[in-house]
């Protein structure tokens, strides 16, 4: 098992958000439309044999940002460059919950780049892989020459928390200022309260792992026996 989403609290943060990062999306109504995808595609699962993919691969592509000067502290006259959001989560619907939507495996990715002709890019991507030999259940990879290791523990496998990670350090400070204006707050609805919970429960799981007797590090590679909830009770 890897992570549960609640399907109607994750189509509504994703409408919410679309509206609150306005500012800073060039296409913010590309997560509606992926709310419509994942609406639709529970829909069918229902009726069918109950499995699910989730992905930005149907439709328009990924959630784009503006374009941006102020991901770093310093000096004007940076070069601008934007980020590119994608994911692909695969799994099914919990057999006691038509709402419940159980992810085996996917991820989300990551993809700075230039904004000019000819410009680099890097890339980098939120895994979910549990039960592998080696794989921290969720875990961050770099794209490269070499690129099977490191994998890097992480705590973001929703993805408008990378959305909203990348975001912040694409825009700095002006994400930063917004993110707690009555507007922003407005318009989020319940997002951060969703966030907090879920962020805080994998957190007390990987306390849980690490006070074990195994080694610590080694710990952390576990994968939990029932899927961590990314929308847990209040």
């Amino acid at each position: 098992m890897a992570i549960v989403f609640d399907v109607q609290s994750l189509g509504a943060d994703l409408k919410a958000f679309s509206q609150a990062a306005r500012g800073f999306l060039s296409n913010h109504q590309r997560l509606v439309a992926l709310e419509a995808q994942l609406s639709n595609a529970a829909s069918e699962a229902k009726l069918g044999n109950r499995t699910l993919e989730w992905t930005t691969n149907v439709g328009e592509g990924p959630i784009c940002s503006l374009p941006s000067s102020s991901y770093r502290n310093g000096p004007t006259g940076t070069k601008s460059l934007l980020a590119e959001v994608s994911f692909d989560f695969r799994g099914a619907l919990d057999p006691q919950s038509d709402n419940r939507f159980v992810v085996t495996a996917g991820g989300t990715n990551v993809k700075l780049r230039w904004n000019d002709e000819g410009g680099g890019e890097a890339s980098y991507h939120f895994d979910i892989h549990p039960g592998q030999a080696g794989h921290p259940m969720m875990h961050i990879q770099f794209a490269g020459a070499v690129k099977d290791i490191p994998r890097l523990h992480s705590v973001l496998a929703h993805p408008l928390d990378v959305l909203e990670f990348t975001l912040m350090e694409v825009f700095q400070e002006n994400w930063r200022k917004s993110r707690v204006t009555t507007t922003f707050r407005d318009r989020i609805r319940k997002y951060p309260a969703n966030q907090r919970r879920r962020i805080l429960r994998l957190l007390e799981t990987y306390k849980s792992w690490v006070e074990s007797p195994d080694p610590a590090l080694m710990s952390l590679l576990r994968s939990p026996t029932t899927p961590i909830d990314m929308y847990p009770a209040g």
